[in-house]
């Protein structure tokens, strides 16, 4: 199983976006369908924005390998990026299941669910991941967001906090725990954000 993974320029994307069949050498369906080279293939048709082939085989590769959350995230991705965002939640939710402290599916669902209106869901989804994995900083970052923008800012403090004593040179976190200490009146401490 061979691609070619040479960085193209545009002419060369809209080349291969314009092809009907995988561009690799070596490749035959009927022999390499493990879980792993569909999905990468998958991956490879959605890094060159052909997202329905991508979905196809990223679909695949889930039913070859239902017990893979990053199958399940990948898919979910490509559903967004056709919004098919019913479809693109379920995914995300059964990598949830699989893998709960999964900071991309936690933070992906998180945006369709804010997207939706259901912020106090996506609150709940980022909570949970959190309490699977405490010191994931986009966990942190996004939780901490959602409740500046609800205005919460005594409640995203002390997991921006988290997250700068972890990450002390992260300017999204720095920049956070900045607004939140202006929101909380503590102006002098948010300069030294």
């Amino acid at each position: 199983f061979y691609a070619d993974t040479t960085p193209l320029n545009d002419e060369g994307v809209q080349r291969v976006q314009r092809r009907r069949l995988p561009a690799l050498r070596g490749y035959e369906p009927a022999r390499d369908r493990d879980a792993r080279a569909i999905y990468l293939l998958g991956f490879g048709y959605a890094s060159l924005g052909r997202t329905d082939v991508a979905i196809d085989l990223m679909e695949e590769s889930t039913r070859a390998d239902p017990t893979n959350a990053k199958y399940l995230i990948g898919l979910g991705n490509q559903y967004r990026a056709k919004g098919r965002t019913g479809q693109a939640t379920g995914v995300y939710r059964r990598a949830l299941v699989l893998s709960p402290g999964d900071a991309e599916a936690a933070v992906e669902l998180a945006a369709l669910l804010r997207a939706q209106g259901e912020d106090r869901q996506a609150e709940e989804v980022l909570r949970q991941a959190l309490r699977a994995a405490p010191q994931e900083i986009d966990l942190l970052v996004t939780l901490g967001t959602v409740l500046l923008d609800s205005g919460r800012a005594a409640e995203a403090l002390p997991l921006l906090s988290r997250g700068v004593a972890k990450e002390p040179r992260n300017k999204t976190l720095r920049l956070l725990s900045g607004r939140a200490l202006r929101a909380l009146g503590r102006h002098t401490e948010a300069v030294a954000h």
